[in-house]
């Protein structure tokens, strides 16, 4: 065995290499509409899977498509950022199928790993479960094993794309990195942003940070293959001709799908990852614009904004909640009940908009912080830490750091969590006749977390589609909940089942392609092959920086080109950014909102 060195990503690892040798006959068997033939060819052993007589998926002649490794990979998150510091030993060398049998409607392959002198035994299942479908559940049983591989031949100039949001390059070709639910980090690459942002707090990013992974991809040969697993999961393409997808732990549970044309295959995937609903109508009637500053603020704004002639969908009031100074700009208050001094007459003002067609949307995540002791607000912190609705570490809830501020964070492991986190959006957050929220966060859950229930290392890619389901349900309790609207930027494999709506986090305002404007249609493109069919983006970016070594504030020319890219999205929505004062704004001059109309 090779010895375990930690290592960051983008270190030159060793690929799966395993070989593949058949202790059995070569012969065919069905299951379902799909046809599995083991071959023992001139160029080795293979096992393909065919449907209609085109073969969907199958290993490199003579190379494993299942395999192991010791592993013990270490994962951090601080600030919601995750780390990764890699430490696996060598992939076992040969993998040998002796067994291949009907069981019921699927079959099974099976036989042994050999990894050195030892050797584990590992099962295969396959079972159609739709004529497009067949899913495989893998297993390996074998001491210090605790990484599993499977791999797929692919064309040798086949572009894969997908995994869930990614803002770099589209095809991932060459490639090698982690999929696992992490803030996307500030600049993620472009310097002197990201330089300073990780000297700051670790919150630069990389290439591949992202709040939106998932564990598939499809390539322009008409392979797809996606994982039901939540462990963290290493993508592998640096090889021409197959694509690794590695999952730490000793079992995976992979989707092999089979369609015509790029369109069936996401259809394929979406019928079990779920599939997104329309929005209501009256999101597609204008413009949402994010205001901050209260109510005359945002009476000022709609007078503006029709004199201007501009549609008005919805008004977002993030600060519904009063806002707080931090190192970051200016934060909400994460305490969930309406800041009075700043919006009087709440419900006032939501029935005065809405008599004017303009819907109010709100802001919440699953952070809860105490309020300053002279508060006349519920303390919602106090609330949770007794009813035992918080994330542990050592017996007392765990102190979550997010930028300046320290938080504790829901356990969503905890079903008894769920119903008070539901009843807490459902009766405040969108009480009074507020049609939408921002669902924010899902991304910060520390990996040596105590949880009501699992392991922290599969709950932490889990966690912001219980987040999702969370809003989800206090949107069923609303009364006409199709008419309401919430939007997530933390997601994994099975979020659009419960999420209506997404958007692609906080950018830069700033052009470049590595965390700005130019960031936002590979987004938009490779979420959206994975089943994110409804999402969009903070027009004119969000993250603004002052800073002596780098200074990124949203120039005049930067938010009409986001606005009119934005045209072409299902949601037209604006962010101030965390320094509104430093930004240019929809109504920074005539000219700019003559444009935004």
């Amino acid at each position: 065995m090779l010895p375990m060195l930690p290592m960051l990503f983008g270190a030159a690892l060793a690929a799966p290499g395993s070989r593949l040798v058949l202790d059995v006959p070569p012969q065919t068997l069905q299951a379902g509409r799909f046809t599995v033939e083991l071959i023992d060819g001139r160029h080795g052993a293979q096992v393909e899977v065919r449907r209609d007589g085109q073969v969907r998926w199958s290993n490199v002649p003579g190379r494993a498509f299942f395999t192991a490794a010791p592993d013990d990979t270490q994962l951090d998150e601080d600030r919601g950022m995750v780390s990764v510091a890699e430490s696996i030993g060598r992939w076992c060398h040969q993998q040998r199928v002796q067994r291949f049998e009907s069981v019921g409607a699927g079959l099974v392959l099976g036989g042994v790993l050999e990894c050195g002198k030892k050797h584990a035994r590992w099962t295969a299942r396959l079972d159609p479960v739709r004529h497009d479908t067949i899913r495989m559940v893998a297993r390996v049983d074998g001491d210090g094993l605790g990484r599993v591989a499977i791999g797929t031949s692919i064309g040798p100039r086949d572009a894969v794309i997908g995994f869930g949001e990614q803002y770099g390059r589209l095809d991932r070709s060459g490639k090698r990195w982690p999929l696992v639910v992490s803030e996307q980090g500030i600049g993620r690459g472009a310097q002197p942003v990201t330089w300073g942002a990780n000297r700051v707090g670790g919150a630069g990013g990389s290439w591949w940070t992202t709040s939106a992974p998932v564990p598939h991809f499809i390539t322009t040969g008409g392979r797809s293959l996606a994982l039901e697993d939540t462990e963290p999961i290493v993508a592998d393409l640096r090889h021409a001709g197959e694509a690794w997808l590695e999952v730490l732990g000793a079992t995976l549970t992979a989707r092999l799908y089979a369609a015509d044309s790029p369109a069936g295959l996401i259809a394929a995937h979406t019928a079990w990852a779920g599939r997104m609903r329309p929005l209501p109508d009256w999101v597609h009637s204008g413009a949402i614009v994010g205001i901050q500053g209260g109510s005359a603020k945002v009476r000022a704004a709609m007078d503006a904004l029709d004199a201007a002639g501009v549609p008005v969908a919805g008004v977002w009031l993030q600060d519904w909640v009063g806002q707080r100074e931090t190192s970051s700009g200016r934060q909400p208050w994460w305490s969930w009940s309406v800041d009075e001094g700043r919006y009087p007459a709440w419900s006032d003002l939501i029935s005065e908009l809405d008599a004017d067609g303009v819907a109010v949307l709100t802001y919440v995540n699953p952070f809860l912080v105490s309020l300053p002791a002279d508060s006349d607000r519920p303390d919602l912190y106090r609330e949770a830490r007794q009813g035992g609705h918080l994330v542990e570490k050592d017996g007392a809830p765990y102190p979550v750091q997010n930028t300046d501020v320290v938080a504790g964070l829901l356990d969503l492991s905890n079903p008894v969590t769920r119903t008070w986190a539901t009843a807490l959006i459902r009766d405040r957050v969108a009480a009074e006749g507020v049609k939408g929220w921002m669902a924010d966060f899902g991304e910060a859950l520390p990996f040596d977390a105590e949880l009501h229930a699992g392991d922290p290392r599969t709950a932490h890619n889990a966690y912001p589609v219980a987040w999702a389901g969370v809003n989800a349900a206090a949107r069923s309790g609303l009364e006409g909940p199709d008419e309401h609207v919430f939007f997530m930027r933390a997601a994994h494999t099975r979020s659009p089942a419960s999420a209506p709506l997404f958007w692609l986090g906080e950018q830069l305002v700033s052009w470049d392609a590595h965390d700005g404007l130019g960031s936002v249609v590979p987004a938009l493109v490779s979420s959206g092959l994975s089943g994110f069919a409804l999402n969009h983006g903070d027009i004119g970016g969000h993250t603004t920086i002052t800073h002596p070594l780098a200074t990124v504030h949203r120039s005049r020319e930067l938010f009409q080109r986001w606005t009119e890219l934005a045209a072409f999205t299902p949601v037209f929505r604006t962010h101030e950014g965390n320094q509104p004062d430093r930004n240019h704004q929809w109504d920074g001059d005539a000219g700019t909102l003559a444009h935004f109309s």
